[in-house]
């Protein structure tokens, strides 16, 4: 049996094999570096997003709330809007206040809020929506999670 396999094909064999598992690991490999670079352009970005931040703090001279938008990007964002949002279900409204243009670098503070809706802390829950410079729409929501929607919330 052995005598009846042609020995000067192994060698042949051997390549094609090789060349076969050559081409699959490049594959592989060039699927792993598109993955990459994917997710590298995503979280570029995603950037300017990430550094927007909306938050309250209680304002000890008159009551109420004083709220506070933060752009730490190195670009502006465009028709911002802040949300207060009520955590449960009680009857109160989700109120908007229409900050309109952050520039970079600038912490933007807004008008005081008295009656707002609160959360189980009576800490207003607030959320902002923002456009980017690329037109891109994101929503930070009110546990801080950001988010590219499709659709802006309308907004007066």
């Amino acid at each position: 049996m052995i005598a009846s396999i042609e020995w000067g094909n192994v060698p042949d064999w051997f390549a094609a094999i090789g060349t076969v598992g050559t081409l699959l690991v490049a594959l592989l490999l060039l699927g792993n570096e598109m993955r990459d670079r994917r997710r590298a352009a995503e979280i570029a970005d995603q950037k300017p997003a990430d550094g927007v931040f909306v938050w309250v703090t209680p304002r000890t001279d008159a009551g109420g709330w004083q709220t506070f938008v933060h752009n730490r990007s190195d670009e502006p964002v465009y028709d911002a809007v802040v949300y207060f949002t009520p955590l449960t279900e009680a009857p109160m409204p989700t109120v908007e206040a229409v900050w309109g243009t952050i520039p970079p670098g600038e912490t933007t503070p807004g008008d005081r809020y008295g009656d707002r809706p609160t959360d189980i802390f009576g800490i207003p829950a607030v959320e902002i929506e923002f456009t980017d410079g690329r037109g891109r729409h994101w929503h930070r929501d009110s546990e801080g999670q950001l988010q590219q929607v499709d659709q802006r919330t309308p907004f007066d």
